[in-house]
């Protein structure tokens, strides 16, 4: 809620219309960077817990998002990449097509997958919302000059 000082009126707002939402954004790592830094994939937040995810992309669930929440795959090649997550059983979970070549995001709030950046709603590939657990994730690239990445993350509900 929001009282106008100036008229005593109240005004309900939802957070996404109240302020503007800032989405951290990493550029796209090159084949040079990759070689002279090594690779540096990782997720926010990790652990995903409550807290964190709410500190970090709390959304109003709609159908299209049921969870409201995201974490960020981040530092991720200036290429086309597949990015699989797995339960620690193998099981494939959900996979994400992230293009590394565009810097500028047309989706909504600067959460599409470009750049050097990717996100996940924490809904399995059968719309689910994935359970507390360690998950894997591999990062393939279609540039050659880019090996294959596993990392891990948790989640816990």
């Amino acid at each position: 809620f929001f009282t106008d000082p100036a008229t005593t009126e109240i005004y309900t707002l939802s957070l996404h219309d109240a302020l503007p939402i800032s989405v951290p954004r990493f550029a796209a790592q090159t084949a040079e960077a990759r070689k002279e830094q090594g690779q540096d994939i990782f997720v926010f937040p990790n652990p995903a817990t409550r807290e964190s995810l709410a500190e970090f992309s709390q959304f109003n669930p709609n159908t299209d998002d049921p969870t409201g929440v995201r974490v960020m795959f981040a530092n991720l090649p200036a290429s086309r990449n597949t990015i699989s997550i797995y339960t620690l059983a193998g099981d494939l979970v959900e996979t994400i097509e992230h293009d590394g070549t565009t810097s500028d995001c047309p989706d909504d709030l600067g959460f599409g997958n470009c750049g050097g950046s990717a996100f996940w709603n924490l809904v399995s590939r059968n719309g689910q919302e994935v359970v507390s657990g360690i998950y894997l994730f591999s990062v393939e690239s279609a540039d050659s000059a880019f090996d294959r990445v596993v990392g891990r993350f948790v989640v816990v509900r």
